[in-house]
């Protein structure tokens, strides 16, 4: 009997110096390393950088426990490979007792060369910058979390890299995106869910957080759900008057959907429903504008709020909203035809401007009676507001998708300046020789072509002849076609 309870205390005393293992790691890496399942936690008790052409492979499974203040550098040419499964994912966070929002400082990794920076299924908690990545060719980010960090994901790419399927919970700012390609990505209970400077965001949910979206320059949104956000669904910093396109994205429940001053804007496809506010473009810089097509204004207590320069507004929807489209202070709108702006609750347009008069011919009104129309026309009067002749033929329901889908400018393209008084230099380098360029007018119509020979050169575009207003320029090879904006200012 002793002897057999010796034996279990054994295999207790066994059992307790697994479940306490851990390793502490410091300093320099300099040879190929991998941190297994065996000697996890790993615990950073002072900064650990990974060297150049030295790789660290991180198992299934692992946890990576920072001190206060640490860090994790993955140097120049230094490669990471931390690739979770659905089941054993990987996790970088605090070794405290009381983890806090900053607890620990960063994983850095900085990627100069190819197939370098690998994470797949990894949990990134209690940072002050869970994953600060600078992604290149063949590395990638997906399939991950990053939760109660200041900032959860800061990522930069001067090749649009993907990160894919990562989600951003709880975080001071979810993800930081400087010229990085997200899709499939969730932003929710954040104060802010994404910073986006020259990135794209594609297919993502965007919910519950203070501002779901904070654009500071040139940002593409495509497809994208955005809803119940407390103040803003999607901000534009006033200061910056970069080029940003939302296109055919869900913008619901916030208490203002876009909210930006100051900037050359496209929304194209949106439905705008349940908001405070569905679009409010302000400022006072009124050489830029706001261009809006095929998009829906449902249910808001405002459906659009100008302030500023509206360029096009056309085949759009402004219906059920307490007022439709009010104009405040130097607001005006220099086209806006072929919408639908009836069944409004109190006006359907309401103006108090005091500069411009407003041309707005060829809209449907749900009646062809201008006086009616006009009694739903309230405000001011001291500007007028064209409405004769009325569209009677309802053609905002002629939608169209040639120029809906508009991608960034690829790094091998230049076009400038940009915007341009009508002349621009286009210079280009490109996998195939022998290419077409055409301008587009924002209807799709095909307002320039022009025949370019070999795929390196600069050829000076001669577009004098085009009016004010947004184009869209598109060069086609036999087997690629390439998209973009142009402005041109007079």
């Amino acid at each position: 009997m002793m002897k057999k309870s010796l034996q279990i205390l054994i295999v207790l005393v066994f059992l307790c110096g697994i479940s306490e293992a851990q390793t502490n790691v410091s300093g320099v890496i300099s040879t190929n390393t991998t941190w297994d399942l065996a000697g996890s936690p790993y615990i950073v008790t002072a900064d650990v950088t990974v060297a150049a052409y030295v790789r660290l492979t991180i198992a299934p499974g692992v946890a990576v426990k920072f001190e206060d203040g640490k860090q994790l550098y993955v140097a120049s040419y230094g490669i990471i490979r931390a690739i979770g499964t659905v089941t054993d994912s990987i996790t970088f966070t605090s070794n405290s007792n009381s983890p806090h929002i900053g607890s620990w400082y960063q994983i850095y990794a900085l990627n100069t060369c190819p197939d370098s920076i690998f994470f797949n299924y990894c949990n990134f908690r209690y940072a002050r910058i869970g994953l600060n990545y600078i992604a290149n060719d063949r590395s990638y980010l997906k399939n991950s979390n990053f939760s109660n960090d200041s900032v959860g994901l800061e990522t930069y790419s001067a090749t649009y890299k993907f990160v894919d399927s990562c989600a951003f919970t709880n975080n001071n700012t979810g993800c930081y995106n400087d010229w990085t390609h997200l899709r499939n990505c969730t932003a929710i209970n954040n104060l802010i869910g994404i910073e986006a400077i020259d990135g794209i965001e594609e297919n993502c949910v965007i919910k519950y957080n203070q501002t779901g979206i904070f654009i500071n320059n040139n940002a593409t949104l495509k497809n994208c759900v955005i809803d119940s956000n407390t103040n803003f669904g999607i901000n534009k910093a006033w200061y910056n008057t970069g080029h940003d396109s939302i296109l055919n994205c869900q913008i619901n429940h916030n208490m203002i959907g876009m909210n930006f001053s100051n900037a050359y804007v496209f929304i194209s496809g949106c439905i705008f429903e349940y908001d405070s506010i569905g679009v409010y473009f302000y400022g006072t810089n009124l050489g830029v504008s706001c261009y809006i097509h095929y998009t829906q204004m449902k249910y808001d207590n405002i459906g659009l709020q100008i302030d500023n320069t509206l360029d096009t507004l056309m085949n759009s929807v402004f219906e059920n909203d307490s007022i439709g489209i009010i104009f405040t202070l130097q607001a005006r709108g220099r086209y806006i035809s072929c919408n639908k702006i009836c069944n409004n609750f109190t006006s359907d347009v309401y103006t108090t401007s005091f500069y411009y008069d407003n041309n707005m011919t060829n809209n449907y009104w749900c009646t062809t009676d201008t006086n009616l129309i006009h009694s739903r026309i309230t405000g001011s009067q001291s500007m007028i507001v064209y409405v004769s002749p009325v569209d009677s033929l309802q053609c905002y329901q002629s939608f169209t998708t040639t120029v809906n889908e508009i991608s960034f400018n690829p790094p091998q393209i230049s076009l400038y300046p940009n915007p341009t008084t009508g002349t621009f230099a286009l210079s280009y380098h490109l996998s195939t020789p022998d290419v077409v360029l055409q301008l587009l007018d924002i209807s799709g119509r095909v307002v320039y072509k022009q025949s370019i020979s070999g795929s390196i050169g600069n050829e000076i575009i001669d577009a004098s002849a085009l009016i004010s207003g947004m184009y869209f320029w598109q060069l086609t090879s036999a087997t690629e076609t390439w998209q973009g904006k142009v402005f041109v200012e007079k």
